[in-house]
């Protein structure tokens, strides 16, 4: 029998968690959705095809996942003064 020291630990830091993680989520759901807003509105007109949003929605999500994470130190009070 494998030995369980702290068995509650995901669930207690996962409801500590879950505000910043529920954040981040709506973030991510909002970048997304102004990226592909912006490219349908103007990506015709400035020639940027379809085929170009299959690199640009995922390169967006991972900028934005940086950008996220950066925020959420500081929201955390993780950040070095």
């Amino acid at each position: 029998m494998p030995l369980r020291i702290f068995p509650n630990l995901p669930r207690a830091a996962f409801r500590r968690y879950a505000p910043v993680l529920v954040l981040a989520l709506w973030y991510l759901v909002l970048c997304a959705f102004t990226r592909l807003t912006l490219w349908w509105a103007f990506g015709q007109d400035a020639q940027v095809g379809a085929r170009s949003l299959l690199w640009i929605m995922p390169a967006g999500l991972i900028a934005d996942v940086v950008a996220c994470i950066g925020t959420t130190d500081i929201v955390l009070g993780e950040v070095d003064r």
